[in-house]
């Protein structure tokens, strides 16, 4: 793993790290609430922001959902719940995992 130090070899001190990092956020949060509401706006009302950051994540061919999990930083637990709500709604389908090698 890495190491913390204090910026100087990209020559940025800690706090401009930070500053950077929230500097990135906020649009990224904004963008997302505009999503979120043009969504809404044109009758897909019925789901969460939750569900969105989950749903947003799965490929048209599919996911494992452990590997879900890892890319929406949610325990494997989570996305399962979150999962189990998109299917309720009708956006989403759990198909059986093809065992490793099987022909697709």
């Amino acid at each position: 793993m890495g190491r913390v130090g204090d910026g100087a070899e990209n020559g940025m001190s800690d706090a401009q790290q930070v500053d950077l990092g929230v500097a990135l956020f906020i649009p990224y949060r904004y963008m997302e609430d505009r999503i979120f509401r043009a969504l809404q706006e044109a009758g897909f009302d019925d789901w969460t922001l939750a569900q969105c950051r989950v749903f947003q994540r799965i490929a048209p061919d599919g996911l494992r959902l452990t590997d879900l999990a890892d890319q929406a930083q949610l325990s494997k637990q989570s996305a399962s719940v979150l999962v189990d709500q998109l299917e309720r709604l009708g956006y989403v389908r759990r198909v059986p995992d093809r065992p490793t090698g099987a022909p697709g």
